[in-house]
């Protein structure tokens, strides 16, 4: 069930966030699930321990230059944030996302004050930290605990469906 929905929710994340449709179910090597988990797995030690300073002695993981994310990793994520946002400052496009709501809040921003590329790459690549997931199986959880709710919600769900398609 937990891999279902990491799968699910990379999906989810990539399209809101990112802008790019995957199916990480039927295709479970796509770049963004793999970059995904390896950047999100704390089961390496070296990860573990990083972390741990970047915690506790951010000054200590600064000196000694520790990363987090592997270099070529976060350039992906950097890059696909970088080529968003450009495309849209250029062609002046807009979606209902991340990005167009950290582009519109700068356009509010005193200059100098705005939010940089790295910035917003930053703020986003954070969705991958399995927050989302969480509450996924958290809600999964609870309608399998609740049957009754979770007959409603499929009932809401068909209804909206046959309206929206329709």
């Amino acid at each position: 069930m937990k891999s279902l929905l990491t799968k699910y929710t990379n999906d989810v994340i990539a399209s809101c966030v990112y802008n790019v449709s995957i199916d990480s179910v039927k295709e479970p090597n796509n770049v963004f699930y793999v970059y995904g988990r390896i950047s999100t797995s704390l089961a390496m030690f070296k990860r573990s321990l990083t972390i741990l300073v970047h915690r506790n002695a951010p000054w200590l993981a600064e000196l000694l230059q520790l990363k987090i994310v592997d270099s070529h990793i976060a350039k992906f994520f950097y890059d696909q944030v970088a080529e968003t946002v450009e495309i849209r400052q250029r062609t002046g496009d807009r979606r209902s996302d991340i990005f167009q709501l950290f582009m519109d809040n700068n356009k509010k921003r005193k200059p100098g004050k705005e939010m940089t590329v790295q910035d917003m790459a930053n703020h986003a690549f954070r969705f991958f930290f399995d927050i989302v997931l969480t509450q996924t199986c958290i809600v999964a959880h609870l309608l399998a605990k609740n049957p009754d709710v979770h007959k409603r919600l499929q009932q809401e769900i068909d209804e909206t469906f046959k309206t929206t398609v329709s």
